[in-house]
């Protein structure tokens, strides 16, 4: 089966911008610090894997709108980068890193009304039965979507992990089929996302090993503090699982054949080809 590499772009940008000290700057003394880390990160991911094709991912301002319309406080915790100086900005770097993607032929896609995670998931939905899809990101909302043909790489650490199915389950005690159930109860602090009180991961390990919390609920699969405690935050479980639960159904309006063969020669300086394609 033929793979595709699947990159979360701001996720990539966000590790690279911050993870490098220092600045770098080009010739007209603006920082590309992001630039540099993340066009080093896609080289290594694609020397690494060696995919048949690849697909880069990124959120515009508007990717949030839905989710924020149904809950105010959906990311709300995130910084805003309207009131942060350009040479401290991620967001700054996009337009240069679209010059290289450019100049390398490298496919990219900014998503609008949709999160990139959507997008991701749905692409994942319509190819994963062809392509042994690999999404390369420390997001683990992704973990959802893991199975036979889908994986989910962080790159955490000096070698990363791949996470499978089986992965999934040692990390979390749950299976990717349940992370949204799962999350739902514990919520996502980087999301902004409040759980159920009293629910921490155990608790939620423990309940998910009895069905999915419909199946506790409909036919009373437990009984005790446990499921008052279901019953009671009913409408709050919902609503988290509405925020955490990727849409898959969202348009995908190209072919995977178009972006084979883009895989270009990545034996390259990085500063080189920063510079051949008009970025430094």
């Amino acid at each position: 089966m033929e793979s595709c590499l699947i990159i979360d772009g701001h996720n990539l940008l966000f590790r690279m911008f911050y993870g490098i000290p220092g600045s770098i700057r080009n010739s007209k003394g603006n920082e590309i610090k992001g630039v540099v880390g993340f066009i080093s990160g896609l080289i290594k991911y694609i020397n690494e894997f060696s995919p048949n094709s690849i697909m880069i991912v990124f959120d515009t301002e508007t990717s949030t709108i839905n989710k924020c319309n149904d809950y105010s406080d959906y990311k709300s915790n995130r910084i805003n980068y309207l009131d942060v100086p350009d040479n401290e900005n991620p967001f700054t770097q996009l337009p240069y890193i679209f010059e290289v993607l450019n100049y390398l032929e490298m496919p990219y896609k900014e998503i609008k009304e949709y999160e990139a995670d959507d997008y991701i998931a749905s692409f994942c939905e319509k190819y994963s039965n062809r392509y042994r899809c690999i999404i390369v990101s420390t997001d683990q909302d992704f973990f959802q979507l893991a199975n036979d043909n889908i994986s989910v790489f962080n790159p955490s650490g000096k070698q990363g992990m791949m996470y499978t199915s089986q992965k999934i389950y040692e990390k979390l005690g749950v299976y990717p089929q349940q992370i949204v159930e799962y999350k739902s109860l514990i919520g996502d602090k980087s999301d902004n996302i409040t759980g159920i009180r009293g629910i921490g991961p155990k608790t939620a390990q423990k309940i998910l090993s009895i069905g999915s919390i419909s199946e506790i609920l409909e036919k009373g699969l437990m009984d005790g503090k446990l499921y008052d405690a279901l019953k009671e935050n009913e409408p709050i479980i919902n609503r988290n699982i509405n925020l955490i639960a990727m849409k898959r159904d969202i348009p995908i309006d190209f072919e995977v054949n178009k972006w084979r063969n883009k895989v270009v020669n990545v034996n390259l300086n990085v500063m080189n080809v920063i510079k051949a394609s008009g970025a430094y």
